[in-house]
């Protein structure tokens, strides 16, 4: 479903282009371990759409997640260093499943929740087409944010643009 959301969305927007990036990223949903991430998005001139995936997995443990973000773009106008600046702000949707066995002869446990809210991506094009950056989401967990039902989630990018 996400794969058609993001397909459907790459051919409404004008002149876009794919950007592909495998990265290294960290998140407070993952316990702030540095965990493999693999992150793909769309560009048109003025809106991104980006989707990643990011996992880990041990004899007692398992957490995957997913998460799909529209952006506004901004492109700040001068070079920063060596390369340019491309920002973002929008809205951001967050899934995940984790398992977990309180023993190793425990039972699996499993959960799963959604958040979703602002989010926002800074990408320095270091050197093109190689690319730094940070996406990140503030999530909202329901109606109770108020009472901090809410996540935030972080990554940190270095992936190549075509």
């Amino acid at each position: 479903m996400l794969k058609l959301l993001i397909l459907t969305v790459m051919c409404l927007l004008p002149k876009a282009h794919a950007e592909v990036g495998v990265a290294s990223g960290f998140s407070a949903v993952t316990g702030g371990r540095t965990v493999p991430l693999l992150y793909a998005s769309g560009e048109g001139n003025e809106y991104a759409v980006t989707a990643y995936s990011v996992g880990v997995n041990t004899s007692v443990y398992y957490h995957s997640g997913y998460m799909a973000s529209l952006f506004k773009r901004y492109k700040p106008s001068g070079d920063f260093i060596s390369g340019g600046l491309d920002a973002g702000l929008g809205w951001g949707l967050y899934y995940y499943k984790i398992g977990f066995k309180r023993s190793s002869t425990a039972a699996l446990e499993e959960k799963s929740a959604t958040a979703t809210g602002p989010a926002f991506r800074v990408l320095w094009n270091l050197a093109p087409p190689v690319f730094v950056g940070i996406e990140g989401m503030y999530g909202i967990r329901g109606l109770n944010w108020i009472l901090l039902s809410t996540q935030d989630i972080v990554s940190v990018l270095l992936g190549v643009r075509f």
